[in-house]
């Protein structure tokens, strides 16, 4: 009888490139905790894995892991090799590198799997990548058996851009762990806010997520005499030390805090009166409804893609047009002195985030992987 249950499982292989801090990964191990394991036997395929990665320990013990170690498009030769010995039914990737590495080990291999990709961002060339690249990914997607695209405007955009076949392309949201996020928040914070008005940024410090945008809208609002407010901005990346730079040149080292990353953000979120999205596209947005599912409003750029979708339209959130510092100044100073209407978004903002909740989106997934 147990044989015959292992039989009619689906042996699904997760891609991931490592257990750093990212959505991505954060995606994997709620898809992880929650699959149905009565159906799918899952096992995680990492590029490079550290076990003291910030999402190493989250990884449920009854899934297998295992470690390529090996970089990008050249892991595709052990990809193969793990294909042919272990036989999975199913290969799931996500973030283009891996997604390329998967689709070539898959291809050269002697034994096929289905193979389902997913789409986390925007992509345009002149923006955030090349005419060559994007014929790459045009040709890895258009050969993948199903395409999981992060938003509509994601999904709307590969069927155009890449002349994707749209019954192939599914739009599934990011799955988030909305009682997990709500039970933590209300742990304490190793770092407090000490001004009146509380903001919280999260994001890799990077070009994608435009901070510079934030600071010079916080500059205008320092500059009209107003100084009681406290922006922390969580997370790590290139753009450090410009950042840094640029806080200090527009006098705001009082207000603006870096505060690296954290492995609880959801404490943060929780003290913060509103969370700001600044980023120049996106793929979604996890952050936004992560904030949500905290009570917390949000203001974010009506950026391609993903915020307009989750504050459907600004019911559940505000939104102000991208790259735009002075309608951010404006708007953030229009909610300081009319607080009511923060108040009472954060009445409503939770009931939205449970939309996105773990058990919803995993069995969209669950659907997908086992068509």
């Amino acid at each position: 009888m147990v044989l015959a249950e292992e039989k009619i499982k689906i042996k699904i292989f997760f891609f991931l490139s490592n257990l750093s801090g990212g959505g991505a990964q954060r995606t994997m191990v709620n898809l992880l905790k929650s699959i149905d394991k009565k159906s799918f036997t899952p096992t995680l395929v990492l590029l490079d894995y550290d076990p003291n990665d910030a999402y190493a320990s989250l990884i449920p013990d009854d899934v297998e892991i295992i470690n390529l170690n090996s970089r990008g498009r050249y892991a595709a030769w052990k990809i193969k090799k793990i294909i042919e010995s272990k036989h999975p039914d199913r290969l799931f990737s996500t973030l283009p590198q891996v997604n390329f590495a998967v689709w070539l080990g898959n291809k050269i291999s002697n034994r096929k799997a289905k193979l389902i990709l997913r789409e986390t961002n925007y992509r345009e060339e002149g923006i955030n990548t090349t005419a060559l690249k994007q014929k790459l990914y045009g040709i890895i997607y258009r050969e993948a058996d199903k395409v999981i695209g992060l938003s509509e405007g994601v999904s709307e955009h590969m069927v155009e851009k890449y002349q994707l076949d749209a019954s192939k392309v599914t739009r599934i949201y990011n799955p988030v762990d909305i009682e997990s996020i709500k039970r933590k928040s209300l742990e304490t914070c190793e770092i407090s806010y000490t001004k009146k008005f509380k903001m919280i940024a999260c994001g890799r410090l990077a070009k994608q997520k435009n901070y510079p945008l934030l600071i010079k809208a916080l500059g205008k609002l320092k500059d009209k005499d107003y100084d009681d407010f406290e922006l922390f901005i969580m997370g790590e990346g290139p753009d450090e030390k410009y950042i840094k730079r640029m806080i200090s040149d527009y006098g705001l080292s009082e207000n603006i805090k870096l505060i690296g990353f954290q492995i609880n953000p959801y404490a943060y979120m929780r003290q913060a009166d509103l969370f700001i999205l600044s980023s120049l596209w996106e793929g979604f947005g996890h952050v936004i409804v992560e904030s949500m599912a905290c009570a917390t409003p949000v203001l974010a750029t009506d950026c391609p893609h993903g915020p307009r979708e989750i504050l459907k339209d600004g019911e559940y959130g505000w939104l102000v047009p991208n790259d735009d510092p002075h309608q951010l100044s404006i708007e953030l100073e229009n909610l300081i002195y009319e607080h009511d209407r923060i108040r009472q978004m954060s009445d409503k903002v939770y009931d939205r985030a449970r939309d996105f909740d773990v058990k919803n989106i995993v069995r969209q997934y669950e659907t997908v992987f086992k068509k």
